[in-house]
């Protein structure tokens, strides 16, 4: 089972389209408090951790926490802007076995893009930072997925070719690209982030298109295919980027929301939640389900929150796909819906998935 701990809202840089931005200020974790709530997540059953911020090494008692999860062997992703890494760290990390998946994040392939989205001076660092993970993770002989995340906006789309290029010199085993989410500095800056759904369409089939030659010369020097993740987008555009990569990844046959059931999500002021989007669409849910008394770690143990009625009738309302759907379009008519991996909540919130749509899609 899955669970999303945000670490800490703190960070060191304040990004154009960042949404966790919205939760600023916010209570910070003591070191006890965080390890026992890991604690109790890993007693309940959790598994697998997504550690989310913020800037996760912005805490001073990162390694505390890795080390606490790798101890109890739980497997755990971490992502990361890389500025507050040295070489010390970077070997840190790269020596858990139990990190599954190690991303840092990357807007542009010239310093002016990424700049642009992340601030003066990120640029240069950032690469910096990467190789070094990359010579690392070489020399250590390490199987960590390394990961590039690329939030795909209207500053940066047109780079997308020269990204993918950027991740296969660099040393990373996958792209995540990523969608953006309409809270936090996102919001303020809507108008310069984001794409009309065509053109990200567009932009993928571009990344989509250049990363099978990339892959194919990958092949000839011995190196496994560099992995293309777009798991926020829907099925239906996945089925055309694995016609024109060839090696997209997360192409799957079946899916469910997960929320409350086998996903929880904790945010760093301690309120539980079934799942990140409950928690950006809360105002929508509760108009739909009624109040949600928002338990805490503080009065709740993991347990007694999902067992809380509020929290379950949440639960059931995220799972009934029929109620969900029946007025979106074209999810309410699509062969598809149970395979595709777009949040129910997003979908509901703008009423209408103007990625599927025919204009789109033609």
């Amino acid at each position: 089972m899955l669970a999303k701990v945000e670490l800490t809202a703190r960070c060191n840089l304040n990004c154009m389209h960042c949404s966790a931005s919205i939760y600023r200020p916010s209570p910070e974790w003591k070191t006890s408090q965080l390890l026992g709530l890991l604690e109790q997540l890993i007693d309940n059953g959790y598994d697998s951790f997504d550690l989310k911020g913020g800037e996760p090494f912005i805490r001073s008692d990162i390694f505390e926490i890795l080390d606490f999860l790798e101890r109890h062997d739980a497997s755990f992703f971490l992502s990361t802007n890389g500025l507050l890494l040295d070489e010390e760290k970077i070997r840190r990390v790269l020596s858990y076995q139990r990190l599954s998946t190690f991303t840092v994040s990357l807007d542009g392939a010239t310093k002016e893009t990424h700049e642009a989205m992340r601030g003066k001076g990120t640029f240069h660092p950032t690469l910096e930072i990467i190789r070094r993970i990359a010579e690392t993770r070489e020399m250590l002989g390490s199987q960590i997925r390394f990961g590039l995340n690329y939030a795909l906006t209207k500053v940066n789309y047109q780079e997308i070719k020269d990204v993918f290029h950027l991740a296969d010199e660099l040393g990373f085993s996958a792209v995540f690209v990523l969608c953006l989410s309409l809270i936090g500095n996102a919001l303020e800056h809507k108008g310069d982030l984001f794409l009309l759904e065509r053109d990200e369409l567009a932009a993928l089939k571009e990344g989509a298109t250049v990363l099978r030659k990339i892959d194919i010369a990958r092949q000839i020097r011995g190196l496994s295919p560099l992995e293309f993740n777009v798991e926020l987008f829907p099925y239906k555009w996945k089925c055309r980027l694995m016609k024109w990569s060839g090696h997209y990844k997360g192409f799957i046959t079946k899916n469910q929301c997960s929320a409350g059931v086998s996903e929880i999500y904790v945010g760093a002021d301690g309120t539980i939640y079934p799942c990140e989007g409950v928690r950006v669409f809360l105002k929508m849910v509760e108009e739909e389900v009624g109040h949600y008394t928002r338990p805490s770690v503080w009065n709740y143990t993991i347990n007694e929150a999902r067992q809380e009625e509020s929290f379950k009738k949440i639960v059931d309302f995220l799972h009934d796909y029929d109620r969900l759907f029946e007025s979106i379009e074209p999810c309410n008519t699509c062969e598809h819906l149970r395979k595709c991996t777009i949040c129910p909540l997003f979908a509901r919130a703008d009423g209408k998935v103007n990625r599927c749509t025919e204009e789109v899609l033609i």
